[in-house]
């Protein structure tokens, strides 16, 4: 180095006396602009020698998460993050356009479609021009990055395809790369459907557990094939591969972060008559980082992820030292770099004769530490999370409802009234949104989207569709009311009002439909002017403005896709067909009580106020089962770190000596709370596990939004002395209702008929005055031989099987014998053995597990008291208001009365071999309820309303996914078979539905239908998938590209057939009849 350094001064100070002659006028050097050779990628550019480096700048823009998306849009609110995304494209396009090998990748269409808009007609141009040209790519491609363990899949395709339509529409641009690199986890839904269904050949992301993540290093399986639904088979398979160096992070190697807001960048400065001429160091470094890189995968090529969150601001910082970088680095001559993008880099990855491993389970769930589970998630925020389920699926009746009706789009309306409702949903699917793990005044942000969206789809689309169906005349004024889960509708508090309910789903239904009432003697009569049975109930609610009663009344069978009509009315008490009055009893004493619908039998102990027992016989079936079953809540003491080092200067603190430190503290608690106040919040995000593990320092790990550590296994009973039961009977429902305490309620239901009893649980406020967090679970414990096994779905679609202390992929060191066992849950969880299977389906995704023998429980609620210092910044302690961030006295206080949570289950029990059938069907149920609209004491008929010929449009193991006007002459129509290979002998066959016919029948001309792949960007026809060869599987790309082709509707006269766990789309030229 000394040689080094004296070689240095004498070539400067040659250089010094050389070019003094050229010096000007005020003795300052002069020197020519510098020409940097910066390829692209391409197969000319590639070396069979050198490691190719693809050098990959990109941005990763949140839809909201600190700031809210207007926010981060702007630039606005930056004393919590500065971060302004116009600005970003406003500098990186006119980069782009310097140099015609740059190139830039983005993500995120909220954003991009909002900039585009503002732009002048020239500057479209150039973006197109960029596009067609490959400068500007596009991975993923959706309205935002969803995640992927809080949504459900219908919510990932609509928003994937309000991205998707953006792009091909304006840029004429498909994208065929998945780029998952923030969420916390990676489901296998995200590899089957939202990436090879969606016609990606490869997934990117970021974050695994750092257990399997450390292994795949040493083994150099950074990258491989994942093939994750055992249904569609070994053809629906997708090339994977970990961002961010492989650090478990999406940006750049370490030191070679160029943005303009690094405070401490190393800038490439190769200037030689500069003191600081770094040039070999930097190029040392890069190559350096990149063959360690390439050394933990297989193959010749590697890419690096320049850029993170909101980078490019000042996109001429990054790409100056990255052309400076590229050009250094080629004449050094080790590695070969150049710009690319991660379709090119996918691309070049497929052409080397490399046999990749399998991956066949999901990435569930994360951990960045030894206790730093990121499973709190799964439940964090509940009321949003409902919320976002709620509006998804009113979304999906309301645009069948469009359709069907021809109003709103199918009726030329511009702009299109189901759009707003449409964004703020895909917005809501934010990995930072329905996730719970945004700042408390984001989540505000994302209620008030979806509740303005809603707001405007319910009057211009919905009740006037619903109008039309029913027959209803013109003038007819139906209202919404979204708050009838408080038992408030200003609609039906009068002396007589009209129901509409509309049934969404496919087939024939009757349910029992819950309105709140101001009187408890009604009658209620269909449109043949008929009473139906019905019952009024006390209403629980506490609300203000709370309707005091509610009525339960059968809506007898409902034809798919139709609307029907009835009427209610105040009543004296003998008014012949006047709603049943129930029998109501209050439970106690010793022995048991029992109460039945003539399928399900529910058993509860006098003495303890608990479930003890289920039954279900079904002679038809010929099911007749029994089980010991105790139900109850508990809560899990959040961790709460002892260390209370926020009021401690540590700038003087030495934590290796103790000197100028606070005492008490071990070692490396001093220096984990030293390094992380010099972090951000983007930096927290990704660099407090990796820190934790460094010092050892984990056992300080809080639970927080993101992370669930309870301080110890032990589970709290929620029980003052025992639980008050009250029965409440009529012949069309039966209620136990159960008081836990102050903050937990709970009602069982069995509705005459059903196979399964309904779980109406409330919770909240959860008391704090201990100051300590809780997180509360609901628990059933059975007879159940479940051997340790769990089975959990992937956001709706596939079950997964699930083991205690067990991943498939890599033998588990388990430190956290609960978080570590939780799953990701969105529509049920399930145990069984040979004679029994146990099913909750629930409303909302939750967390859940099974921890014991025979037992499952799920996460209702959680109320934290401390950050878990990943970023967000705050705990999960939501009330009705906050203080201002800018509040110097209190920032962002909680104020107002803390969050109450109500919630559904359905509980099942079935023969195994049974209960398939009704697990699905019940979950389709819960996604799409009938949806009823509300209007004055009589309405006036014109017409007759919509009738079907058959009780069922399609095959009862297809789901009509999407029914949608997307022209006045044009639908786009998704069938998806809703059953697992083996799940069930009958319905998990393949199953065929003549197309034409089913348009037909809703009242349409087929004209001609085009099938396209998931998103409907492009015709199914012509999509090419790439072949990834495993070591089991040698694949040919004409093979499996003519066998995809071969199945498309055109070619088989409109008829489709579906196979198990298949989704097909199609777009329909229609006329109206």
């Amino acid at each position: 180095l000394l040689r080094a350094a004296q070689r240095m001064r004498v070539t400067t100070a040659l250089c010094l006396a050389a070019a003094a002659a050229t010096a000007d006028g005020y003795g300052h050097h002069k020197q020519h602009k510098k020409e940097y050779k910066t390829p692209a990628a391409g197969p000319e550019q590639y070396s069979d020698t050198l490691l190719n480096v693809h050098v990959v700048p990109h941005t990763h823009d949140d839809v909201g998460w600190l700031k809210t998306v207007d926010q981060y849009f702007y630039g606005a609110n930056n004393t919590i993050q500065h971060a302004a995304v116009q600005y970003i494209l406003d500098s990186a396009i006119p980069e782009l356009m310097k140099n015609p090998n740059r190139k830039f990748t983005y993500v995120e269409i909220a954003f991009f479609s909002r900039w585009y808009y503002e732009q002048s007609d020239e500057m479209q141009a150039n973006v197109k021009k960029l596009v067609k040209n490959g400068q500007l790519s596009f991975v993923n491609g959706g309205w935002c990055m969803h995640d992927e363990a809080a949504t459900h899949y219908i919510a990932m395709v609509d928003q994937t395809t309000l991205g998707h339509a953006f792009l091909k529409e304006e840029l004429d641009f498909v994208p065929k790369v998945g780029w998952q690199i923030d969420p916390f986890g990676h489901s296998s839904t995200q590899a089957s459907t939202l990436s090879w269904m969606a016609a990606f050949d490869a997934l990117f992301f970021g974050r695994i557990d750092y257990q399997d993540r450390e292994l795949r290093l040493e083994n150099q399986e950074c990258e491989g094939v994942w093939r994750a639904s055992p249904s569609l088979g070994d053809d629906a398979q997708v090339f994977w591969g970990l961002t961010g160096s492989y650090g478990g992070n999406y940006g750049p190697p370490d030191g070679y972060n160029f943005d303009v807001n690094n405070n401490d960048p190393t800038p490439v400065m190769d200037d030689t008559w500069l003191h600081d001429y770094n040039v070999p160091d930097r190029v040392e470094g890069f190559v350096q980082a990149s063959i360690t890189q390439g050394n933990q995968t297989k193959g010749n090529h590697i890419m690096l992820t320049m850029g993170s969150d909101f980078q490019y601001e000042a996109a001429a910082e990054w790409y100056t030292n990255l052309d400076k970088l590229i050009n250094y680095v080629n004449q050094d001559g080790r590695v070969n770099a150049f710009y690319s993008n991660p379709e090119l880099y996918m691309q070049a990855k497929n052409t080397e004769d490399i046999d990749w491993s399998v991956k066949e389970d999901d990435f569930f769930p994360y951990s960045d530490c030894e206790h730093c589970y990121w499973t709190g998630y799964f439940t964090s925020r509940p009321a949003l999370k409902r919320m976002e389920r709620v509006m998804s699926g009113y979304l999906l009746a309301a645009r069948q409802v469009e359709a069907l009706a021809g109003v709103g789009a199918a009726a030329g309306v511009s702009p299109q009234p189901l759009f707003l409702l449409e964004a703020a949903s895909a917005v809501a699917q934010h990995h930072d949104a329905v996730s719970g793990t945004s700042k408390q005044h984001v989540a505000f942000d994302y209620a008030q989207r979806l509740s303005e969206g809603y707001n405007q789809a319910a009057p211009e689309v919905f009740n006037v569709g619903i109008a039309k169906l029913a027959g209803l005349s013109s003038d007819t004024t139906l209202v919404n009311c979204p708050d009838l889960n408080i038992s408030v509708c200003d609609a039906t508090g009068g002396d007589s009002f009209s129901v509409v309910a509309y049934n969404p789903l496919a087939y024939a239904r009757s349910e029992v439909l819950t309105i709140p009432v101001a009187a408890d003697s009604v009658v209620v009569t269909d449109a043949t002017g008929e009473a139906v049975a019905a019952t009024v109930v006390p209403s629980n609610a506490d609300a203000d403005d709370a309707l005091p009663y509610s009525l339960m009344f059968a809506t007898g069978d409902i034809s798919p896709l139709t609307a029907a009509p009835f009427t209610v009315a105040v009543v004296s008490a003998a008014s012949e067909g006047a709603a049943q009055a129930p029998t109501a009893q209050t439970v106690s004493g010793s022995g048991t009580l029992e109460v039945t619908n003539g399928k399900v039998t529910l058993t509860f102990d006098k003495s303890s106020g608990r479930l003890s027992g289920m039954s279900y016989v079904d002679e038809e079936q010929d099911e007749d089962l029994s089980i010991e079953l105790d139900q109850g809540y508990y809560y899990y003491t959040s961790f709460n770190s002892s260390v209370d080092l926020a009021e401690w200067d540590l700038s003087d603190c030495d934590p290796e000596t103790g000197s100028d430190c606070p005492e008490g503290y071990p070692k490396a608690t001093l220096q984990h709370h030293k390094a992380t106040r010099l972090m951000n919040s983007v930096e927290h995000h990704s660099q407090v596990g990796p820190l934790h593990r460094d010092l050892g320092s984990s056992d300080d790990q809080n639970s927080g939004a993101y992370i669930f550590r309870p301080t110890t296994p032990d589970q709290t009973p929620i029980s003052v002395g025992v639980p008050t039961l009250t029965v409440s009977e009529s012949d069309l429902v039966t209620e136990v209702h159960q008081v836990w305490s102050s903050w937990v309620t709970q009602t069982f239901r069995l509705y005459a008929g059903q196979s399964y009893a309904e779980v109406e649980w409330t919770v909240g406020p959860v008391p704090i005055d201990d100051n300590m967090g809780k997180e509360v679970i609901s628990k059933f414990s059975s007879s159940i031989a479940s051997d340790g096994t769990l089975y959990t779905d992937s956001n709706g679609r596939e079950f997964l099987e699930r083991k205690l202390d067990y991943r498939p992929t890599w033998d588990l060191i388990q430190y956290e014998e609960v978080a570590g066992n939780y799953y990701p849950v969105n529509m049920g969880l399930y145990i069984k053995d040979e004679n029994a299977q146990l099913s909750i389906l629930n409303d909302r995704s939750q967390g859940g597990a099974s921890l014991e023998e025979g037992s499952l429980e799920l996460m209702l609620h959680r109320r934290l008291l401390h950050d878990d210092s990943r970023g967000v910044g705050e705990p999960i302690n939501e009330t009705s208001f906050i203080t201002s961030y800018d509040n110097s006295d209190c920032t962002a206080c909680r104020e107002g009365t803390p969050l109450v949570v109500t919630g559904k289950q359905i509980l099942q029990l079935h023969a195994p071999d049974k209960a398939m059938k009704h697990v699905r069907a019940d979950a389709q149920r819960m996604f799409s309820p009938i949806e009823p609209v509300f209007g004055g004491a009589t309405v006036a008929k014109t017409a007759a309303p919509v009738k079907r010929s058959s009780e069922a449009l399609l095959p009862h193991n297809v789901k009509l996914l999407t029914f949608q006007a997307v022209s006045t002459d044009e639908v786009l129509i998704r069938l998806e078979h809703v059953f697992a290979i083996d799940e069930d002998a009958t319905l998990s066959q393949p199953a065929s539905v003549n197309v034409t016919a089913l348009v037909n029948e809703m009242g349409f001309t087929t004209l001609g239908a085009t099938e396209l792949t998931l998103t409907g960007n492009q015709a199914k026809k012509s999509q090419h998938y790439l072949p990834w060869s495993t070591a089991d599987k040698k694949e040919k790309a004409t093979e499996l590209n003519e066998k995809a082709a071969a199945k498309v509707l055109e070619e088989n006269e409109g008829v489709i057939t579906l196979d198990p766990m298949e989704i097909r789309t199609a777009i329909v030229k229609v006329a109206r009849n």
